[in-house]
């Protein structure tokens, strides 16, 4: 299954700009975090999951966030070829929709990866050990392409299923400028936001719209040409210089 759950960034029981030493992202010890009773439900549940050996982890808001938005999916990572499937029976009891991506432990998406060991935390399957993982021209590229702030419509409605995917992939984008600018890198959305507004003042204002309609019930419609546009010179101009 698959939602549209939200993570606003509040409440948060993790720092929501990820650890960066030495040009390397540094994993999350999760057991020295407090976490949501919530939380550990889920954590329990996941451990009865049957996923035929493969690791299954648990990531986003439902991890970092003491108190989770009502609407919020859970958020996991499988670590496993095609091949496998597995049982999340155990989660039905929590009513919310689950968002599972797969990687494949060889050669799978480094952007999935980096989530995986460094900002997920293990409920089952063979061991896989967290990591620190080097920030890359390739796994800047890599996360710019996969969350393309393009290829669509610039008109966004409310009422469209794709509105929140579009608005995450819009103000994230801006943490690969931040990261490239000043070595910061969040997923969190008000966190992007503000790096957003301290960039430009006009594009600030349409990230603003853009988190204000998505927490309103109300249906409207926001034109983003302008902000795509802001990203893509953005991105481009820094990654031709950004040195490894």
């Amino acid at each position: 299954m698959k939602g549209e759950g939200l993570d606003d960034g509040t409440q948060t029981n993790v720092n929501s700009i990820w650890n960066l030493i030495n040009g390397a992202f540094q994993p999350v010890d999760w057991s020295a975090v407090r976490k949501s009773a919530l939380c550990e439900d889920i954590i329990s549940a996941l451990a009865g999951c049957q996923t035929q050996g493969a690791p299954l982890l648990l990531r986003g808001s439902m991890l970092e966030q003491m108190s989770p938005h009502p609407k919020a999916d859970i958020d996991l990572l499988l670590v496993a070829p095609p091949a496998v499937r597995v049982d999340l029976a155990p989660l039905d009891k929590f009513g919310r929709f689950v968002d599972i991506c797969r990687v494949s432990p060889e050669g799978g998406c480094v952007v999935l990866m980096a989530l995986a060991r460094t900002r997920s935390h293990q409920a089952c399957g063979e061991p896989f050990p967290q990591m620190t993982v080097t920030v890359t021209r390739d796994l800047i590229v890599s996360h710019w392409l996969r969350y393309a702030p393009f290829g669509f419509a610039p008109r966004l409605w409310r009422s469209d299923k794709w509105f929140l995917p579009r608005v995450k992939q819009l103000l994230r984008s801006v943490a690969l400028v931040r990261l490239m600018d000043f070595g910061e890198y969040s997923r969190d959305l008000k966190i992007c936001l503000g790096w957003l507004q301290e960039y430009d003042a006009e594009m600030g204002l349409i990230g603003a719209q853009l988190l204000a309609l998505l927490g309103s019930d109300a249906d409207g419609a926001i034109d983003v040409a302008g902000l795509q546009s802001w990203l893509r010179r953005s991105f481009y101009s820094r990654i031709q210089r950004w040195k490894e």
